[in-house]
């Protein structure tokens, strides 16, 4: 599965023309197009031009595109999960609890990111099942909290990075524009297909991707 977004809103563009107007003095035009998109506006092709030349000329004269606010759902692998720890300025994300959707019902092949064209990866994920779902069952049959934390232990120390962990993510298009940079030649399929995100979001080529 690799990584997967959904549930994607972009909101701000017109409080974003509205902040480079008066932060940088910029001759923005007045008669911007009006088109909806959420709850902004989307700006005509000269507005456009000068907020690209902004943002190609340093992260302070960009500041504008934190106005532009993303919140999108997230499926992907732990390992992912870990990464983007990384970035904790302008981002707000909560995913799901581990140990509840650990316990919430036995593994199963799609609970991992797996190649199931790799009969070698597909067997050795299949034993780490074999070896979790009866810990599982126990955890949800023992009453005693000292049991439970013992098994959550063991089950944690044998979990693969590959686990798929849902979450949901708020950020902006200036620090969408810094981990693309920073990810840009990564070689993960994950980070692939999260820049291909980035890259697909409304004048991405404008205000996140220009170089």
């Amino acid at each position: 599965m690799g990584l997967k977004v959904s549930n994607v809103g972009v909101y701000g563009f017109q409080y974003a023309i509205k902040a480079l107007k008066r932060f940088y003095n910029s001759n923005l035009s007045s008669s911007s197009e009006t088109i909806s998109f959420g709850d902004g506006y989307i700006p005509n092709k000269n507005d456009l031009a000068i907020m690209r030349t902004h943002v190609k000329e340093s992260n302070s004269k960009a500041k504008f595109t934190r106005f532009i606010q993303v919140y999108f759902d997230v499926d992907a692998p732990l390992h992912w999960w870990l990464a983007f720890k990384d970035y904790k300025i302008g981002v707000e994300k909560i995913t799901d609890p581990i140990n509840k959707k650990l316990f919430k019902e036995p593994l199963t092949i799609n609970s991992f990111d797996v190649d199931k064209e790799i009969p070698e990866c597909v067997q050795i994920i299949n034993k780490v099942i074999e070896g979790i779902n009866p810990l599982i069952t126990l955890y949800n049959t023992s009453n005693a909290a000292e049991s439970k934390r013992a098994i959550v232990r063991k089950i944690k120390m044998v979990l693969p990075h590959s686990f798929i962990i849902s979450g949901t993510i708020t950020t902006n298009y200036q620090t969408l524009r810094s981990i693309c940079l920073d990810r840009k030649e990564s070689k993960s399929d994950e980070w692939i297909s999260f820049h291909q995100f980035i890259e697909s979001l409304p004048y991405a080529e404008f205000l996140i991707s220009a170089d």
